[in-house]
């Protein structure tokens, strides 16, 4: 199964995002780009090779059909994601951590999700960088 992807937050770490995406045609295809800083939509547009960056984050879900929304964002603006994911109809929201800024926020978030019958999954992948897995090497080797 092959899913239409649109990714919010173009810093480091949804650049990162970006190129996993990219490095798997075969899951994902990316069907558009987009940043808070107009200028960063056009830099990645340009060392990715892309044309698919848009100047708002409506229009990007109103236009490019993703059945996937990515937000790679600080946590203040997550839960508005959300809701434009429910808004159109994604069928799953990727997100990084911490998931919200409060318990409160996050539950919520997790109740929209859940009433609109979307898989939300929160990334964590520190535990895959060298010196996570050294240290779970030490810890296991006694």
């Amino acid at each position: 199964m092959r899913y239409k992807v649109a990714l919010i937050g173009l810093g480091k770490r949804g650049r990162i995002h970006l190129q996993g995406l990219l490095q798997n045609p075969e899951r994902f295809e990316l069907s558009g780009i987009y940043d808070v800083n107009p200028e960063t939509v056009r830099a990645v547009q340009k060392d990715f090779g892309l044309s698919c960056g848009y100047d708002d984050p409506e229009t990007l879900m109103e236009q490019s059909g993703a059945e996937v929304l990515c937000f790679v964002t600080h946590p203040n603006v997550r839960k508005r994601y959300i809701e434009l994911g429910i808004k159109y109809h994604v069928r799953g929201i990727s997100l990084e951590k911490p998931m919200a800024l409060t318990l409160q926020e996050a539950n919520e978030m997790l109740s929209l999700c859940d009433s609109h019958q979307i898989k939300t999954v929160v990334c964590h992948q520190h535990k895959y960088l060298n010196q996570f897995e050294k240290m779970q090497s030490i810890l296991h080797s006694g």
